[in-house]
């Protein structure tokens, strides 16, 4: 299974006879086939786990047995160290470069920016460097078949999401968020009761909160979220609610590795 996906990421493998097909609208979401090398890491793993206990199971040399384990350990944290050494070396010699505050609207972040405990939150104030519009629902385009041309030209209700405008009675004004995860917040002051639309993407599972009470919204003409807002400060908070299921696979996996664990132990006493 391993060797077949690992081909699957491959230029050996026709994608292109799986356009517009099931196949292809199904996997289609991964966008990239190279996605794929997290299952094959996986399966081949598995592979090499059980040649590797067979192997050790045939020593009966306890000294040797000790001597293998050691140095397979030491082989594996070496070539994770070693794939690591051109990220440190990048580091090292950016560490003078940290990503400051923007002062421009809809700025892409600097690729050579170092972030720190201290300047994390800094990296809301840009648009990432990639796939910053990827999943933008296509209401969001005013000319979807430029949809890279952020311009206030060309896309002017994506460059208004970017720039962090938030639109009352048709008119912008642009509000810097507060960020933590999974949570996003806006506090816009109002001398009556308006519509406010904040410059948040709704999609499906989108929870809004607003002065801290949970709320129902509606959904701009630029796919963001619409509160009716009341007169005086208003705190909009945005977030997503996360399916049951994911509770559920949680759970599963918990047991799961409880039950692995407990049956290797129990395996070893009868032994």
């Amino acid at each position: 299974m391993g060797v077949f996906i690992l081909l699957c990421t491959s230029t050996i493998f026709p994608w292109r006879l799986f356009n517009n097909t099931i196949i292809g609208r199904v996997l289609g979401a991964i966008q990239f086939p190279y996605r794929l090398n997290t299952y094959v890491g996986f399966f081949l793993m598995v592979i090499f786990s059980l040649i590797l206990s067979k192997l050790i199971h045939s020593i009966s040399n306890r000294n040797a047995k000790v001597l293998l384990i050691s140095g397979i350990m030491i082989f594996l944290m070496a070539s994770y160290y070693g794939s690591l050494t051109d990220l440190f070396v990048k580091i090292h010699e950016s560490q003078g470069n940290l990503l400051g505050k923007n002062t421009k609207l809809a700025k892409t972040i600097p690729n050579e920016a170092i972030i720190k405990n201290s300047n994390y939150h800094n990296i809301f104030d840009y648009s990432i460097l990639y796939g910053e519009i990827d999943y933008y629902p296509s209401v969001s385009f005013n000319n979807l078949q430029e949809g890279n041309n952020i311009t206030t030209k060309v896309n002017p209700k994506i460059n208004s999401i970017l720039s962090h405008k938030v639109i009352i009675n048709d008119k912008e004004k642009v509000k810097i968020p507060k960020v933590a995860s999974n949570h996003i917040e806006y506090n816009v002051k109002t001398d009556k009761k308006e519509k406010i639309d904040i410059p948040v993407l709704a999609y499906k599972r989108t929870r809004v909160m607003l002065n801290g009470k949970n709320i129902d919204y509606t959904i701009s003409s630029r796919g963001t979220v619409i509160v009716d807002g009341n007169k005086g400060n208003n705190r909009i908070s945005v977030s997503y609610q996360p399916s049951k299921l994911l509770y559920v696979g949680i759970i599963v996996s918990f047991i799961t590795w409880l039950g692995l664990l407990m049956g290797l132990i129990f395996s070893k006493r009868m032994c």
